[in-house]
């Protein structure tokens, strides 16, 4: 029986979101349903190559202005990699996330990068980055 990381790294995986005070999922107002992410390996090609640009962009900046760049930067471009590893959400997520989104809450790259940056989002950086770091979520169930 041969193992490959390849087997498992484009599968997505559902993440409930929790409470960061009671460790209780979270659900949309008037719903029974949680709300999911759905998330890719680290090892997955959408992470790779978001990561790859996002560190060429970390390059140019650098190159441009000779000079380190700032704290902001530095966190913009880890949230766009952080991004690389969401590929979507159920309508619940939708329905929680319509306060801050707005209208168009629907999952996008552009939608998941603009709640994952704002400083009130943090709670959900940190569960996406602990739920990542055990590899074997993305193990292939026999």
């Amino acid at each position: 029986m041969s193992f490959s990381i390849k087997d498992f790294s484009m599968q997505s995986v559902e993440m409930e979101l929790l409470n960061p005070q009671t460790g209780a999922p979270i659900k949309a107002p008037k719903s029974k349903v949680p709300v999911i992410l759905n998330i890719v390996s680290m090892d997955s090609r959408e992470f790779v190559l978001g990561q790859a640009t996002a560190l060429r962009k970390l390059q140019a900046i650098i190159e441009q202005t000779k000079v380190e760049p700032t704290e902001e930067q530095k966190r913009e471009v880890t949230y766009e990699i952080l991004v690389g590893l969401v590929c979507g959400w159920n309508e619940e997520a939708d329905k929680f996330f319509a306060d801050e989104l707005g209208e168009d809450s629907k999952f996008s790259r552009e939608n998941a990068l603009k709640l994952l940056s704002q400083s009130q989002y943090y709670w959900v950086v940190k569960q996406i980055e602990t739920f990542i770091a055990d590899r074997t979520r993305f193990f292939l169930k026999a």
